[in-house]
């Protein structure tokens, strides 16, 4: 967005909220230094920070996703509501 807006002399100034629980910075920081760069293991971190689906230092349902869960293809037995 920065450059876009260089590009096209638009004014710009980026701040951090309350709306977000990070900072501008954060996973950066988080990222420095690694050489994998999984999503996952930011959000672990998050919610061990902020205790979000927390059992103490174990995750809610004793495992950190269900993702395996949602990988099987779709059997038409519910059907999608129109957008």
């Amino acid at each position: 967005m920065k450059e876009l807006c260089e590009e096209i002399s638009i004014s710009t100034n980026a701040i951090d909220t309350e709306h977000f629980l990070t900072q501008r910075n954060d996973i950066a920081e988080f990222f420095k230094g690694k050489k994998q760069f999984l999503m996952e293991n930011f959000y672990r971190k998050m919610r061990k920070d902020y205790d979000i689906l927390m059992n103490g230092k174990d995750p809610v349902g004793e495992k950190w996703n269900f993702d395996h869960d949602n990988r099987n293809k779709y059997k038409g037995e519910v059907p999608i509501p129109p957008a």
